[in-house]
C-alpha cells in the first residue's frame, strides 16, 4: 500500500512522470526568434513557440535583443518531436551533401533522424526522407 504524506509528494510525483521542451538546465525555457534571425541552438530556439512546444507560458521579451522572447514549457505526459502545427510530428532529414545549401531552421529539420528521435517510423523515402515520431513516455 503507498500512502501519500502530503500535496507537495503528489505534485512531485506527477512532475517526475511529465516531458519537457527546453533547456533542462534552464528550468525548461525555449527562446523564440524572428523568422530572419538564425537560431543559436535549435534544441531550445524556435521561430514559432506553437510549432516547438504547445504547452508553454510566456516569460519575457528579451531586453536589448529586438525580436527574442522568452518562453518555458509546462510539461507534456507524451512528447513528440517535430512540426506540432501538423498532428503526425513530420520530422524532416535532409542529406549530408545539402550541408552547405540548407541552412537547417527549424527544431524538426536533421541531417541525422537519431539526432533528433529514436522511436519514428519512416514516412517518405526520397531526397529528403520524412519521419513521423511516435511520441515518448516518461
Amino acid at each position: 500500500m503507498f500512502i501519500i504524506a502530503s500535496d507537495k509528494l503528489v505534485v512531485l510525483i506527477a512532475k517526475m512522470s511529465l516531458q519537457y521542451h527546453g533547456d533542462p538546465s534552464r528550468d525548461n525555457h525555449f527562446w523564440v526568434y524572428l523568422r530572419n534571425q538564425p537560431l543559436q541552438n535549435p534544441r531550445w530556439d524556435t521561430h514559432n513557440a506553437e510549432q516547438f512546444c504547445y504547452n508553454h507560458k510566456f516569460i519575457q521579451s528579451i531586453d536589448g535583443q529586438q525580436g527574442i522572447a522568452e518562453y518555458q514549457c509546462q510539461g507534456h505526459n507524451t512528447l513528440f518531436h517535430g512540426d506540432t502545427l501538423k498532428q503526425n510530428y513530420f520530422i524532416y532529414v535532409y542529406p549530408m551533401e545539402h550541408e552547405t545549401k540548407k541552412h537547417l531552421e527549424n527544431n524538426w529539420e536533421t541531417y541525422d533522424i537519431n539526432d533528433l528521435c529514436n522511436n519514428y517510423q519512416l514516412v517518405k523515402d526520397g531526397v529528403i526522407k520524412i519521419y513521423k515520431c511516435n511520441g515518448h513516455r516518461a
